[in-house]
């Protein structure tokens, strides 16, 4: 899978009436553990990660990672920057 904007995801649960969950992971343990949920209750999601887990892995490592778990998984999910500290 390829994540898909949040704008798309939440259009379509609201037009659908339903709620999209969202979750802090910081490494790729905490991803599958989250897509895999998601799976199994055939439900989309949002990954999201910030500041506090750029300690563990940087930005660009954290992205590509979530991106290269994503691959193993067929659902639809976004991956967002929770509350950063900068707009950079």
């Amino acid at each position: 899978m390829q994540f898909v904007p949040m704008k798309t995801l939440l259009q379509v649960a609201r037009e659908d009436g339903y709620a999209v969950p969202s979750f802090c992971v910081w490494n790729a343990e905490t991803m599958i553990s989250v897509l895999e949920t998601a799976t199994d209750l055939k439900s989309p999601v949002i990954l999201m990660t910030g500041p506090n887990e750029f300690g563990v892995m940087t930005p660009a490592d954290m992205a590509d990672t979530a991106r290269t778990v994503a691959r193993r998984f067929n659902l639809p999910a976004a991956y967002i920057l929770d509350h950063g500290n900068s707009e950079e």
